[in-house]
C-alpha cells in the first residue's frame, strides 16, 4: 500500500488485508515516520482516551478487522433500516425481477447407450446460466469531525442492509469504501483512500464487513494512512487531517459505469431510494 500521486491528487487503494496490516504496523510502531509532527499525530490514533469520539478502542478495532466485531449496534440499526419505507420500496422492486434462468440448447453429440430408444439420442443438451447481474456500490465515508460515531455506524448498517437485500434477490454487489478528503497536507488538493471490500460474487461475512464500516476504522486506520501518506510525501499532515470532499448529490447512480454512490448525508432522503431503485432496474 502506497500513495499514488498525479500532480496534487493522491490515491490509496487496497484490499482489507492490506488495511489490517497497516493498522498492525501502527500498533507496533513499525511505520517509519520521518516528520516529528506526524509521529505525534499518529500516536493519537492508538490512544484510547478519546474512544467515545472514535467509536471504540484500539484493541476493539484489531478484533473487528479479524472478523470479531460487536454487531449489537449494527443489528439495532439494521432492523430499523429494514423496517423503513425505503427498504419496503426496494424489496417490492426486487420482487418484480425475473429470476435468472439457464439457457438450454442442443447440438449433435455422441451416441449415448442409455438413450438409444429416445428420438433425440444423438443430441446433447447443454445448460448455461444467463448473464450475471451486478451493481458496483461505493460508500463515500468521508466525514468531518462534527459527525458523531452513531451516525457513521448507522450509515454502515444501512449499507449492510442494502447489500443483503440486493444480493438475496440474485444481484451480485461489488463493495468499496471511499474516504475522500481535501488539503490533508500542504500541496495535496485531494486524497482518496479506498478499501475494496468485496468483489462481485464474493461472500463477505457481516461481522467482517461491519469492522470496516465503523467510525473506529475511519478515525484510526484511515487517519493512519492519511498521516503515513503525508510523511511519504515529505509533508506534515494538516492539524485537522483535511476536510471531507463535498459531492453534488448524496446519492447517485451512473448507468455508464453501473456505479451506485452513497454518502451518509443521504440517510432518510428520497434521493437515496431513487438511486437504489435506478441501480436495480438497470442491473435487471
Amino acid at each position: 500500500m502506497r500513495p499514488v500521486g498525479i500532480g496534487p491528487h493522491f490515491l490509496i487503494e487496497a484490499g482489507p488485508a492490506s488495511w489490517a496490516a497497516l493498522w498492525s504496523a501502527q500498533l507496533e510502531s513499525r511505520i517509519p515516520y520521518t516528520e516529528a509532527e506526524n509521529v505525534e499525530k499518529a500516536s493519537g490514533f492508538t490512544d484510547d482516551s478519546r474512544s467515545r469520539w472514535v467509536g471504540g478502542s484500539a484493541s476493539e478495532l484489531s478484533e473487528a478487522l479479524r472478523g470479531k466485531c460487536d454487531l449489537t449496534r449494527f443489528m439495532i440499526a439494521k432492523e430499523r433500516v429494514e423496517s423503513s419505507d425505503m427498504m419496503e420500496r426496494v424489496r417490492k422492486e426486487l420482487e418484480t425481477l425475473n429470476p435468472r434462468r439457464r439457457r438450454i440448447w442442443s447440438d449433435n453429440g455422441q451416441w449415448v447407450e442409455d438413450r438409444r430408444f429416445e428420438p433425440e439420442a444423438f443430441e446433447d443438451f447443454k445448460r448455461k446460466p444467463s448473464p450475471a447481474r451486478a451493481i458496483s456500490l461505493v460508500f463515500e465515508m468521508g466525514e468531518n469531525a462534527d459527525v458523531s460515531a452513531e451516525k457513521i455506524a448507522e450509515f454502515g448498517a444501512t449499507g449492510w442492509a442494502i447489500v443483503d437485500a440486493i444480493e438475496a434477490a440474485g444481484i451480485s454487489v461489488t463493495c468499496a469504501l471511499n474516504y475522500s478528503t481535501r488539503w490533508s497536507w500542504d500541496g495535496c488538493d485531494s486524497l482518496t483512500q479506498t478499501v475494496r471490500l468485496k468483489d462481485s460474487g464474493e461472500f463477505l461475512a457481516p461481522s467482517f464487513m461491519a469492522g470496516f464500516m465503523t467510525p473506529n476504522f475511519f478515525r484510526r486506520a484511515v487517519f493512519t494512512a492519511t498521516t503515513a501518506s503525508a510523511d511519504a510525501a515529505g509533508k506534515a499532515v494538516s492539524s485537522g487531517l483535511g476536510s471531507a470532499v463535498r459531492f453534488d448529490s448524496p446519492a447517485s447512480y451512473s448507468a455508464d459505469t453501473g456505479t451506485l454512490r452513497l454518502l451518509s448525508s443521504a440517510l432518510g432522503s428520497k434521493g437515496l431510494t431513487d438511486a437504489i431503485l435506478a441501480a436495480i432496474r438497470d442491473a435487471a
